[in-house]
């Protein structure tokens, strides 16, 4: 399979699917967003199910991106919790969510290994 290429198959082979209740909070307000991720990482396995996303894209599609995208990779992406690794990701110079709340609570999230 390559980028680009749209392929049919009879094999369910989906492991995420978008639904209403796991929907980011985004248009919310500070508070919500704060008590969603609080929910998330309280009650829902602390987010493990997007750790293996991330996991699962990296072994699939790690020899096909560019250098510049395999280093990006490299920081946000590793299989065990690394506190220098968590303050590359905390520091790093680019907006990873659309509202300032959101990626101060994401940054917050790298920091204690949830993310």
């Amino acid at each position: 399979m390559d980028f680009g290429e749209v392929l049919y198959t009879n094999q369910t082979v989906v492991k995420y699917r978008r639904l209403e209740k796991n929907a980011t909070a985004e248009g919310q307000n500070a508070l919500q967003i704060f008590l969603w991720r609080m929910e998330k990482l309280l009650t829902q396995n602390g987010m493990k199910d997007i750790k293996v996303q991330q996991l699962e894209y990296k072994k699939m599609f790690y020899s096909k991106l560019s250098d510049k995208n395999k280093r990006i990779l490299d920081i946000f992406v590793q299989e065990k919790y690394n506190f220098f690794k968590a303050l590359r990701k905390v520091f790093y110079p680019h907006r990873l969510r659309r509202k300032l709340i959101d990626d101060v609570m994401v940054r917050i999230l790298f920091l204690f290994g949830v993310l």
